[in-house]
């Protein structure tokens, strides 16, 4: 059954330190729950993001940021982007400190050149912390990313406006057995519900996302006959990003963000199993990141000063080579698993 897996309102601000802060957020995230009632989507979660915040932000500005949007008594379906950042931000070591504050908060780093990698492993990686704190931060390549999925999205043009992201796995195995007509006739429906809201509609997202027995990778090996982190696994997973690209191709509802594969791998049953019996490594998913968008996403690794910088630079040489944003999410642990609160257990990966 297709589900809108998100729909994200994109939060202008105009003053991040007066005292109209407050309202201006309030006002465009009642004026955002208002359309949500109208379009009547019915989507599994509600996400708010605002612009990256200003590079002269030290703490206690985000901490003043955080209370007055968690001021509101948000329902557990909602969620924050609130800290798109840069490594010159000023609060960038207190980042990780600022989302322990309270599980609806995201954030994402910006690296757009290498020397942005310099200091963000001590930074960021080897805090004592919760280690689900790092489900909710994310490092973006390249520029900011405008989409519905979390943590790589900022509102860059600052501007009032929404999103979608899909959960339609059902829809596209149907479509990749020439079943094309369900996924058109559901895309045409959702054309109808914002055809009297289109001036603040960003696109729809179609990257393929999974959430756990909605498992991408079991669709990509039972499609494609192979085995994932075996021969074929690049050349499968290539093949499946196109039919994505000839799916935004057809225009019915216009597309924002990344539209490609997502290998999650805490939110994909099949891809914990395959890193579990050490048949999809590390090595793996980073170089799978060179054909879908973010091969390297909820991944347990070991918490190595030595092995976290490495894997920072080798997505920033992928992301140079494929010449597109892309994402990186990693949890830093020191045990062989870990028992994440929204996603399971999550095994270590080898390397």
């Amino acid at each position: 059954m297709p589900t809108i897996r998100a729909l994200t309102f994109f939060i202008p601000v105009y003053d991040w330190f007066s005292n109209q802060f407050k309202k201006d957020v309030e006002n465009f995230i009642f004026k955002s729950l208002e359309l949500s009632d109208k379009l009547e989507l019915f989507q599994w979660t509600t996400r708010f993001v605002l612009p990256p915040i200003p590079k002269n932000s030290q703490a206690k500005d985000c901490s003043k940021i955080v209370d007055s949007i968690l001021s509101f008594n948000f329902k557990n379906n909602i969620l924050l982007q609130a800290f798109p950042v840069t490594p010159d931000c000023k609060c960038i070591e207190d980042i990780v400190d600022i989302l322990s504050l309270d599980d609806k908060i995201y954030s994402t780093i910006l690296v757009s050149n290498e020397a942005d990698i310099d200091g963000l492993v001590n930074k960021i990686y080897l805090r004592d912390v919760d280690p689900n704190i790092y489900t909710r931060i994310s490092i973006t390549y390249g520029n900011w990313v405008e989409t519905a999925y979390f943590p790589s999205t900022a509102n860059s043009r600052n501007k009032f406006g929404y999103s979608v992201a899909l959960r339609y796995l059902d829809l596209m195995s149907r479509y990749l057995m020439g079943e094309k007509e369900p996924l058109v006739g559901f895309l045409k429906e959702l054309k109808d519900k914002i055809l009297n809201y289109e001036d603040y509609f960003y696109g729809v997202d179609y990257s393929l996302s999974p959430w756990m027995e909605e498992s991408v990778g079991k669709l990509i090996e039972e499609r494609y006959n192979i085995t994932l982190g075996g021969s074929g696994t690049y050349d499968a997973v290539y093949k499946l990003n196109k039919e994505i690209h000839n799916i935004v191709s057809m225009n019915i509802v216009s597309s924002t963000g990344f539209n490609e594969v997502m290998l999650p791998v805490g939110e994909d049953n099949l891809l914990k199993e395959r890193v579990k019996d050490k048949t999809l490594k590390l090595g793996h998913l980073e170089g799978l990141s060179s054909v879908c968008v973010v091969g390297l996403d909820m991944v347990a690794i070991k918490k190595d000063e030595f092995i976290i910088n490495g894997v920072l630079h080798d997505m920033f040489s992928i992301y140079k080579i494929k010449g597109k944003p892309i994402g990186l999410r990693i949890i830093p642990i020191e045990e062989d698993g870990i028992n994440l609160k929204k996603f399971g257990y999550l095994p270590l990966i080898d390397f």
